[in-house]
């Protein structure tokens, strides 16, 4: 039973394994003793409150076919956030699949209200939480002086746990009611969606935004290319943009001109689009392109050049500076669907990377510390001086390599930026290399790396020997899917 009928469960507890391990025989690990009191809590309210929570399930490395059908059979889903949590790339998946296969009558908020809840287990950065929990609120079940709180022997209102129960307890009541509400109202379907219901839906779409007119002719080459794949269809969007089909996707083109004003409106009809999109809280993330050479202080008017400025930084969005070659192969890649983000393929294993190192640097010293690093996390390492080996027989290792590291300085940034677009344009039907690190090595320069996409990840080595991003670049590996 459950609260809201149609579903099996009123909540799916996202959280890492790691923060559920007793602390003693006989002990209740926190995320366990946590559930138990939020499910009495909520139970009191209504006895037919269901939650979904089984560590038993959870052990394996793969994906488990059980947990993505509890979690397409759930109202709402609580990620239990930590720097565990975000070490996990489990747990993400876990939230990557609560967004793919949402219900059908429901989006990501009903009216004011996510459907992806979370709270604080541990402190943890903002800008390290899944993009899609970082327009919550979640209550912090620790403090800067208490690394986390744990539940009092004897109950206290004023105990910050129990606070945080009845926090939580209020925001998982007040959606669930009005999921009730609209249930009630007949204007929600009153069945779950289903795995296999979803992906036996009709044929994906891919929905193409109007472009000002600088773009023309590249929309039109790439819905032509498209088309030509016959894999999906190939829609216009609406002027008003809306609400997507939980298996398409939109796709927006950016340049220097802002495009012409929407009818009845005062914004430009392509910003307008993007925006009515994300207010709908597509499944799909947006993709948003925009040329890699484009600098958006050059843009026609100031108000667009801020708008294009903001989605430098856009945690909704799916940001591609490539060219339009490039875009034609990454829209079907995402648009297929891929049995594997059901049942995933065994994780890998750090220890099992290969990484070539491909650099002019001369002497290779600056390179040590590099090499020590990558070594520290199990990689196996190939250094190569660009200039050193015939073109042809360099590009030809690209498949045997898990990972590309392209160390540069201020001198050498335009040649690393070449070479990741020419890398990209020879692996664009190949699977390897898996990901990509443009390490930029001190003194650190004022301009950012000039090449933007998910597998590419920008690397700032330090002063004191640290490497801030290469977490992320071993986590692309160890995934390897993006």
């Amino acid at each position: 039973m459950s609260v809201v009928p149609g579903f099996n469960d009123d909540v799916f507890v996202s959280y890492a394994h790691l923060n559920d391990v007793p602390f003693g025989r006989g002990n209740e690990g926190w995320v366990t003793e946590f559930v138990q009191t939020l499910v009495y809590e909520l139970k009191a309210r209504n006895r037919n409150f269901s939650i979904w929570f089984d560590p038993k399930l959870r052990t394996g490395e793969d994906f488990d076919d059980a947990i993505a059908k509890a979690i397409s059979g759930s109202a709402l889903f609580l990620g239990v956030l930590s720097p565990a949590y975000d070490d996990s790339s489990y747990c993400k998946k876990e939230v990557a699949e609560f967004r793919a296969l949402r219900h059908p009558a429901f989006g990501m908020k009903v009216g004011t209200l996510s459907r992806m809840q979370a709270i604080l287990f541990e402190k943890l950065p903002k800008d390290r939480w899944p993009p899609e929990l970082r327009s919550t609120s979640p209550y912090h079940f620790c403090s800067e002086t208490v690394p986390r709180f744990f539940k009092p022997a004897v109950p206290d209102e004023n105990n910050p746990y129990i606070r945080g129960i009845w926090s939580i307890c209020d925001s998982i009541w007040d959606t669930l009611g009005e999921m009730l509400r609209q249930k009630n109202q007949g204007t929600a379907v009153e069945q779950p969606y289903g795995i296999a219901e979803s992906q036996a839906a009709a044929k994906p779409v891919v929905y193409l935004a109007d472009v000002a007119d600088d773009l023309f002719y590249k929309l039109e080459n790439l819905r032509t290319a498209l088309e030509q794949t016959r894999e999906f269809q190939v829609e216009k969007l609406s002027a008003a943009g809306g609400r997507l089909e939980p298996y398409a996707v939109s796709v927006h083109l950016f340049g220097l001109l802002p495009g012409r004003p929407a009818p009845g409106d005062d914004l430009p009809l392509p910003r307008l689009q993007l925006e009515s999109t994300l207010a709908a809280s597509p499944a799909r993330r947006p993709v948003v392109w925009l040329a890699r050479d484009l600098r958006p202080e050059e843009a026609e008017t100031k108000p667009y050049q801020e708008f294009l400025k903001s989605l430098l930084n856009h945690n909704q969005i799916e940001l591609l500076r490539t060219t339009v070659e490039d875009l034609k192969e990454e829209i079907p890649a995402r648009m297929r669907t891929r049995a594997s983000q059901i049942m995933k393929m065994v994780r890998r294993r750090k220890g099992d990377s290969i990484v070539h190192i491909w650099h002019q640097m001369s002497p290779e010293t600056p390179l040590d510390r590099l090499r020590e690093r990558l070594k520290k996390d199990n990689c196996g390492i190939s250094v190569f001086k660009y200039s050193s080996f015939e073109k042809e027989k360099l590009q030809s290792k690209l498949a045997f390599c898990d990972g590309l590291v392209l160390p540069y300085a201020a001198e050498t940034k335009s040649w690393a930026e070449d070479i990741i677009t020419e890398t990209f344009q020879l692996r664009r039907r190949e699977d390897r290399p898996i990901a990509f690190a443009a390490v930029e090595l001190p003194p650190r320069g004022d301009v950012e790396f000039n090449f933007e996409h998910p597998k590419v990840v920008p690397i700032h080595a330090t002063a004191n020997g640290d490497f801030d991003g290469m977490d992320k670049f071993l986590e692309r590996l160890e995934d390897g899917d993006v």
